[in-house]
């Protein structure tokens, strides 16, 4: 499986990686730390080409670009359209959880705080990229 993460926190990177690897140990995951630079390397042809996304996951308080302006941006890519995102916060409301959704966002979610809500985060993201239509070779 092969996922890519923006976060703009090391800590939120690595605890997010260290579950799906623990739970999913042939993962690929490729962090970084804001949706600028997520952006960059999807637009890229090779990256489109030999290892696009099952699941994109987006913190949603980044710098340069945040969670809710990158999901738009990603949503108006065809090649992307079938892609699970999966938006996190902290801070999650019924209008934030309606308006992350009408963005195009797949799935929101309450920043795990706990190894549990991490683990259950995982298997709610792993639910979701076997139910997508888009299939790519390494799943």
């Amino acid at each position: 499986m092969n996922i890519v993460l923006a976060g703009e926190e090391a800590s939120f990177r690595n605890e997010i990686s260290k579950a799906f690897k623990g739970a999913y140990p042939k993962s690929f995951i490729t962090a970084f730390a804001d949706g600028a630079e997520l952006l960059a390397y999807l637009t890229s042809h090779r990256v489109m080409t030999y290892a696009p996304p099952h699941l994109i996951i987006l913190d949603l308080n980044m710098p340069k670009l945040d969670g809710k302006t990158t999901t738009e941006i990603l949503r108006r890519q065809s090649h992307l359209h079938g892609v699970p995102i999966v938006v996190l916060t902290d801070q999650m409301s019924d209008v934030l959880r309606h308006q992350l959704l009408q963005t195009g966002a797949s799935l929101t979610l309450q920043k795990p705080a706990t190894p549990g809500a991490v683990s259950s985060f995982v298997a709610h993201a792993i639910q979701l990229c076997d139910a997508s239509p888009v299939k790519g070779k390494s799943v």
